[in-house]
């Protein structure tokens, strides 16, 4: 689930008052007196976060920025099912109110998002027992018993206030782009973006923005086709109100960028229908709705520059202010292994050791009647992919050969290894040799 922040003007005036006075960005993370930080590490000293652990719960947990009015995170149980209360479909009663949840069993807790994530907090149910009967809407909207699917009830609510609380700082950086982090009332920390001072708004190095720019982090969407006018003429944009992060403060289209205007009332708000005319719409699921305002040059965003941390194999990627002072680890691809070039992540090698290896793709075709030279789908892959041994729960790692041009891959089945046609759209590539796992650099895990 995508991250939320909601920011009160009490508090970005907070932020902006207390930016200079705060510590100076050291590290992404630092453990508390009841969070503690787990870590990876490489030879050479490169870190990167990997969560905290509640010791006065005993259990996992991060921070999910879904914190509703009140500005305060908390870190929330890591395994916790999250559940979005505008998707239920299936529920525990005969009148379809009271949700259930499809679940596994061994979930420690429920994480109920709410429907308009910028005016409610979240809430966070006990995994209750597995529903006797439950029910679904039919095509007509009646309320009638399923057959299908083995779903749990919600249990009782837990408090909020029983996990541990952070709110957001600013940590200057020396330029124009300071740290956004998370500190915790034990002194836990974990920097969970960027503050564009000229901008006066968090921001993030997602690919928002394509021309290498730090984008900010309230963002909604044009080119939704809704209007504010009757005759269908002045378009607003829209997000979803259960992945809002407010306030929001941009809109980003397909022409550009702008100033995201005054929220809208969707009751207001008018579609095209099926024969193009101009009708009234109607939405019930808590979606946000902007007037979009003036346009934003795209120069206006800070650069985003990457720089690397550590000194081995294996280094992080940090994204940086225009001056290049690092922020925090690159949202995607934050590791690099220098040996190969190319971006690496965590995985357990075939050798059980984890290990920093390529990029991960599904294996499982084939080019041969045996099933014993493997093929890769794909278009443009690397030279080396980790394939994934979902029995044994590893990988391994292949360069990728020349094209597979053949109609027909093979796949294992029950029956025996069996052909079947090539999927339009995607490449196939031959796969060399399995490559020892003591090529690819061990990572230390620091819990």
């Amino acid at each position: 689930m995508g991250g939320r922040r909601v920011l009160t003007a009490l508090a970005v005036a907070g932020l902006a008052a207390c930016g200079d006075d705060a510590p100076a960005a050291r590290d992404h993370f630092t453990s508390g007196t009841r969070l503690r930080a787990q870590w990876w590490e490489f030879a050479g000293g490169t870190t990167l976060f990997r969560g905290f652990v509640d010791t006065a719960r005993g259990e996992p947990c991060w921070f999910d920025e879904l914190v509703g009015p009140s500005g305060v995170d908390r870190c929330l149980p890591s395994g916790a099912l999250t559940f979005f209360r505008r998707s239920a479909t299936s529920f525990a009663d005969p009148a379809c109110t009271e949700p259930v949840v499809s679940a596994s069993g061994a979930e420690p807790a429920v994480l109920a998002v709410p429907d308009d994530a910028c005016a409610s907090e979240p809430a966070l149910f006990e995994l209750g027992p597995v529903a006797a009967t439950h029910y679904r809407r039919d095509a007509g909207g009646a309320c009638v018993v399923e057959t299908a699917g083995l779903f749990h009830t919600l249990g009782p609510a837990i408090p909020l206030d029983r996990f541990a609380a952070a709110t957001p700082t600013v940590e200057p950086a020396g330029g124009r782009i300071d740290g956004y982090a998370l500190v915790a009332d034990d002194g836990a920390r974990q920097v969970i973006g960027g503050w564009d001072r000229d901008r006066g708004e968090r921001v993030v190095d997602s690919p928002e923005l394509p021309d290498g720019r730090w984008s900010p982090r309230g963002i909604a969407y044009a080119d939704v086709g809704v209007f504010a006018d009757a005759g269908c003429t002045r378009a607003v944009a829209r997000k979803y109100g259960d992945s809002a992060v407010c306030p929001v403060t941009t809109i980003l289209g397909a022409g550009g960028h702008w100033a995201a205007g005054a929220r809208i009332d969707p009751r207001a708000l008018f579609r095209r229908d099926g024969a193009g005319a101009c009708v009234a719409f109607s939405d019930d699921r808590g979606d946000l709705f902007f007037e979009i305002g003036a346009p934003i040059a795209a120069d206006a965003f800070a650069p985003l520059r990457t720089v690397a941390a550590g000194a081995g194999r294996v280094r992080r990627q940090d994204a940086a202010g225009p001056d290049g002072a690092p922020i925090l680890p690159r949202w995607e691809a934050p590791l690099l292994d220098t040996a190969t070039a190319q971006p690496c992540a965590v995985r357990v090698a075939s050798d059980g050791v984890a290990r920093c290896l390529p990029q991960r793709y599904d294996g499982g075709y084939f080019a041969d009647a045996a099933c014993t030279q493997p093929v890769l789908q794909a278009s443009a892959p690397p030279a080396l992919v980790a394939i994934e041994d979902r029995a044994a729960a590893m990988f391994v790692v292949r360069p990728v050969g020349a094209p597979y041009a053949a109609a027909t891959v093979y796949v294992q089945q029950p029956t025996g290894c069996t052909g079947v046609p090539r999927v339009d759209g995607f490449d196939y590539f031959l796969l060399g040799a399995a490559r020892a796992p003591a090529d690819f650099a061990a990572a230390i895990a620091h819990d």
